[in-house]
């Protein structure tokens, strides 16, 4: 049975199952569930907002006239598999299509915006973004669990909060044209082995990809922030490399993923306590860091950097620091390793090049196993004798002195590798007296005249109280 509908209210819904032809913009056939196939048309220019939403609707053909879908139109119509959408339409509305059973839809070069969830929880194996579209909405294809391709359109700007979250995506290229990756954009996207970053990508967003497949990732030179767990629990993520204008790396951005090591480039400002659980991160800036996980901090600083105080490093785990470039003349600070009484950090330190000065107190909250130094500027004070223990002292055998930092050198050779060397030195001895030792010795002193003075103290009382009793006798 057929029925053409100028004005159909849900109370005209047909009592038959039928196919229907609509001309009228206001038609509303929500929760009708005697209607299959609908045609729409050229008197139609719009889809009202709940227009069939939670119908019986099996397919729809929209004409060429029809330039929007409202918001939830197609909502939850369960047996919608087949939609057909004019040339003209140039808005998708939020969740016009959410909830229904549509495996295939193509989506006509007019649309210039898609909706948020205007496609979430369908059956879509596969979607083409048409270059007319700028902007795909708060999670427009979320929960597509059958979705495994997606091509974006070379127009797209912004990929909102959860677009594509918990869909089977295998593979995704972001175009040029973007620039924001929102929140959880591919979160949860279980099979997503590889992702290719457009060239004008400024911001990931917190857990856009995390718990993903993906294995490695290129951060292209555009990126500025990588946000809250960007790629938080990626367990397959061996390899990563970050372009040169990152600035800011977010709390767990990297974190429980398989990375062993990462390079942080010169333009990084802050990287956040638990950004990494690699255990070993190369640092081609200086930057104070606080760090959980890391074991081995390498800096390799460009030449060119300017001068100035090595940056204080909070590590709880820290086993190893090499110093093989810092880029300028360098000094290392007072506290420059910190670490709480509790954490007994037992490190190996290895400095390549020549450092101009190092405090005293460098090194006065750490166990240094090892210290190597391959530079040739002799290092005075007292920083190795002032460290908690201290064990092996290597030099390079073009080192004139035979003491560093108050401590006698163990050995000299020509070149060394500070993570291979497993020796079990023996407590270093001090090559002089070193900051605390003249103190307690001072104190002794100190205490030695106290103790005489005490003594003839009563020594000269004594004398006196003999004297008096010996002048009273005689009276």
């Amino acid at each position: 049975m057929l029925y053409t509908l100028l004005s159909l209210t849900v109370s005209q819904c047909p009592e038959q199952d039928s196919d229907v032809t609509i001309n009228n913009d206001d038609a509303d056939f929500r929760d009708c569930l005697t209607i299959r196939s609908v045609t729409v048309s050229n008197l139609v220019t719009r889809i009202s907002d709940n227009a069939f939403s939670k119908s019986s609707i099996t397919s729809i053909t929209l004409s060429k006239t029809v330039t929007s879908i409202g918001d939830f139109a197609f909502y939850e119509c369960r047996s919608l598999k087949k939609v057909t959408l004019g040339s003209s339409v140039k808005t998708i509305g939020g969740s016009a299509f959410a909830s229904t059973a549509l495996t295939e839809v193509i989506i006509p070069d007019s649309v210039e915006t898609i909706g948020g969830s205007a496609f979430a929880s369908t059956a879509l194996t596969e979607v083409i973004i048409p270059d007319s579209v700028e902007t795909i909405g708060w999670k427009a294809f979320y929960e597509c669990g059958s979705l495994e391709k997606v091509t974006l359109g070379s127009s797209v700007k912004t990929i909102a909060d959860y677009a594509f979250a918990s869909t089977a995506l295998t593979e995704v290229t972001i175009p040029k044209s973007v620039e924001t990756i929102d929140w959880n954009a591919f979160y949860e996207c279980g099979s997503l082995k590889k992702v290719t970053l457009g060239s004008s990508v400024k911001t990931i967003g917190g857990s856009a990809f995390a718990s993903t497949a993906l294995t490695e990732v290129i951060i292209p030179d555009s990126v500025e922030t990588i946000g809250w767990k960007a790629f938080y629990e990626c367990g397959s993520l061996e390899k990563v490399t970050l372009g040169s204008s990152v600035k800011t790396i977010a709390d767990y951005a990297f974190y429980n993923t398989s990375l062993k090591d990462a390079i942080i480039p010169k333009s990084v400002e802050s990287v956040a306590l638990h950004s990494f659980s690699a255990k070993k991160l190369i640092f081609q800036s200086l930057i104070e860091l606080y760090l959980e996980e890391t074991e081995i901090i390498i800096y390799n600083v460009p030449d060119g950097s300017k001068s100035m105080e090595l940056p204080k490093v909070h590590c709880k785990n820290l086993k190893f620091i090499e110093i093989l470039s810092l880029g300028g003349d360098c000094t290392i600070g007072s506290n420059y390793v910190y670490a709480s009484p509790d954490d007994d950090l037992h490190i190996k330190i290895y400095i390549e090049k020549d450092v101009k000065s190092i405090d005293d107190e460098a090194f006065s909250d750490v166990n240094i196993d090892i210290f190597a130094y391959f530079g040739t500027n002799e290092l005075e004070g007292n920083f190795l004798a002032n460290a908690k223990s201290i064990r092996g002292v290597i030099a390079s055998t073009n080192y004139q002195g035979d003491s560093i930092g108050g401590v006698k050198i163990t050995k000299k050779v020509p070149s060394y590798n500070i993570e291979e060397d497993n020796t079990n030195y023996e407590l270093a001895k001090s090559a002089g007296l070193s900051g605390g030792a003249i103190a307690g010795i001072v104190i002794g002193v100190i205490v030695v005249i106290a103790i005489i003075a005490v003594v003839c103290f009563f020594i000269i009382r004594s004398k006196k109280k003999k004297s008096e009793d010996t002048a009273g006798n005689d009276v």
